[in-house]
């Protein structure tokens, strides 16, 4: 056993256990605290007792006080907090709760039961508060004495009423609360961190009625993991109640550790799919031309015999001008008229008292290879000279 008396400070025994604390010894303080909180099952089978202090057991699972066990409280205020399920097998006895920091263990004045704090409500398989069938009910005396009951239910519609588990007095009253769980939901990306929004719920426990979630400026909530997966456990703090019904509401709160708890689901992003590759159109075929005919080869004209040259004719030969008759010049001296020698010149020949000249002498027709035939040229006619006037 364990017993001491505290002076003139109080003083706390704190046990501490990742897995179990059993208690199966007597633990006595006067002006002493005792805590004991681990991380799965808390055991007390033997008597836990403190004037002016406070006592406060906290397990991650379940917390049960056996029957052969007693827990009494004087002067002092006293917690039992279960993540799952808070047993009553034995007595429990609480009078007049405290308000005197060293020996109040920060908790509230008076008497405060949780169970289903780890998260996994609401529902049956959360956890709940369970008083053995054989147990005396819980005595409580006030002042200062309030019963403040904590815990998951099997339906929101239809909290449990506690009273006849409880003899009150002194203005002792109970003050029972159904848990709302948060609801958290994401994708997969690597992060714990989660927005809360809205409330888990059964088909069995329907939903929470007239109470809303308010995340106040410093509310946070993580995963216990960032893998996929459903019911992860989540740790949020910074976040309250609202509505005309918040007063049969609360959040889920442990007793040794900060904050509170919920589950919720982290699922694996849909992959994007990739997109089917627009088919690439088959090309119209080429229509296979249609063979140019081969031309039909023109014949190689005949060829046209050369004519045989027609010989050229024998040119006729141009018969030569007559000759021109000359009149014979008179010898006879004819008065005042001077007789020189001749003149070479064109020879005039008096023709009906005119003049005549000899027609010109003609070219000789060439003679080419093929006949030309060549008109004949008129021949001018000769000149005509009228006698001049005699001078005499």
């Amino acid at each position: 056993a364990i017993s001491w008396t505290a002076t003139p400070s109080t003083t706390t025994l704190r046990l501490e256990a990742v897995r179990d604390i059993n208690v199966n010894a007597a633990i006595t303080a006067t002006n002493g605290n005792v805590v004991l909180c681990c991380g799965r099952d808390a055991n007390v089978a033997a008597a836990i007792t403190t004037t002016n202090g406070s006592i406060l057991v906290s397990a991650g699972r379940n917390v049960t006080i056996q029957a052969v066990a007693a827990v009494t409280v004087t002067d002092g205020n006293l917690a039992l907090c279960a993540g799952h399920d808070l047993i009553l097998n034995g007595a429990v006895v609480l009078t007049r709760g405290s308000t005197i920091p060293a020996q109040s263990l920060g908790l509230g004045a008076g008497m405060t039961l949780i169970a289903g704090f780890d998260g996994t409500g609401p529902g049956v398989g959360g956890g709940t508060v369970v008083f053995g069938a054989s147990v005396p009910p819980v005595v409580v005396t006030g002042p200062n004495a309030l019963v403040a009951i904590r815990y998951n239910p099997a339906s929101y519609a239809m909290p449990t009423d506690f009273s006849a588990r409880f003899t009150l007095s002194g203005g002792s009253i109970v003050d029972a609360r159904m848990l709302v769980f948060p609801k958290a939901e994401k994708l997969a990306d690597g992060t714990t961190g989660v927005i809360l929004g809205g409330f888990n719920t059964t088909s069995i426990s329907g939903a929470p009625v007239d109470v809303v979630l308010v995340a106040g400026p410093d509310a946070r909530a993580d995963f216990d993991s960032t893998a996929a997966g459903t019911n992860i456990g989540v740790t949020f703090s910074g976040y309250t109640l609202a509505g005309a019904g918040v007063a049969k509401y609360a959040l889920a709160s442990a007793c040794c550790t900060a904050g509170s708890r919920t589950t919720g689901t982290i699922a694996t992003p849909t992959p994007t799919p990739t997109p089917t590759p627009t088919p690439t159109p088959t090309p119209t075929p080429t229509p296979t031309p249609t063979p140019t005919p081969t031309p039909t080869p023109t014949p190689t004209p005949t060829p046209t015999p050369t004519p045989t040259p027609t010989p050229a004719p024998t040119p006729t030969p141009t018969p030569p001008a007559p000759p021109i008759p000359i009149s014979p010049i008179s010898t006879t001296p004819v008065p005042a008229i001077v007789v020189g020698p001749p003149i070479p010149g064109p020879q005039l020949v008096v023709y009906n008292g005119g003049v005549r000249m000899p027609p010109p002498p003609l070219p000789p027709v060439p003679v080419v290879e093929a006949p030309i035939v060549i008109p004949p040229v008129p021949l001018p006619p000769p000149p005509v000279l009228r006698p001049k006037p005699s001078r005499h």
